[in-house]
């Protein structure tokens, strides 16, 4: 537990970069039964008091994960690799973050670790409390899936006229046969689920299907949207 928190902290510290190749540092846990709020409120409380961290946290809820025993997942979204790899030794010395990994500890146990990279987004990312929808996929095209989501997101009835849409390509860690991470946000699902019966996307699905396959799909509620970093930065 406290190795993962560690690689988290790397984020934290790290100072800001270019954000051309943002990475995601995802990390699921399975909370006890309890602790949710305390765990919640310890990440608040070390952000907000955290002038160093220069990324953005979210901590999230599982509302649907399918057979993946996670409960719960931390992710910190930096500009880039090399800031992470600066920050690892900066962690080990910080008691407010050893005090967090502690608690974490005490409170849940690790699921899965994975590092993603930042392929392209679309639309406006919202702030706290929003909904997410992730698809794991494995794509055989990554130029290809990206070319479908251009044409599909510049006409009329788009997605993004209601919500982000970030695709990630899995950089170490993750399950196998899985390349790529979908995240969708959304006010509520219904609004997600509407989309995906709409004109705009049954003509984005054709397309879809020739370059990538579904592994997974996941329902998160988000708890904790924190930090400077501005990911409207990375349309």
């Amino acid at each position: 537990m406290f190795r993962i928190l560690s690689i988290v902290a790397a984020f934290i510290f790290a100072p800001q970069m270019a954000s051309a190749d943002a990475v995601w540092a995802n990390y699921s846990f399975t909370v006890k039964p309890g602790a949710e709020a305390k765990l919640e409120k310890a990440v608040r409380d070390y952000f907000d008091g955290n002038a160093a961290f220069t990324g953005k946290v979210f901590f999230n809820r599982q509302v649907m994960n399918g057979a993946d025993p996670s409960t719960h997942n931390i992710a910190i979204l930096q500009p880039s690799v090399s800031a992470w790899e600066e920050g690892v030794a900066r962690s080990q010395s910080d008691p407010k973050f050893q005090a967090l990994a502690q608690l974490f500890a005490q409170n849940a146990q690790s699921v899965d670790e994975s590092l993603l990279t930042h392929v392209k987004g679309y639309g406006e990312i919202k702030g706290e409390g929003n909904k997410f929808m992730t698809f794991a996929i494995s794509v055989s095209s990554p130029t290809r899936l990206i070319q479908a989501l251009d044409k599909a997101f510049a006409q009329e009835g788009s997605w993004t006229l209601s919500g982000p849409l970030d695709v990630f390509a899995i950089t170490a860690g993750g399950a196998p046969c899985i390349s790529h991470i979908v995240v969708v946000g959304t006010e509520d699902f219904a609004a997600f689920q509407d989309y995906l019966r709409s004109e705009n996307y049954t003509e984005l699905q054709k397309s879809l299907n020739r370059v990538r396959e579904i592994r997974g799909i996941g329902m998160v509620q988000n708890l904790v949207f924190q930090g400077p970093f501005d990911l409207n930065t990375l349309r």
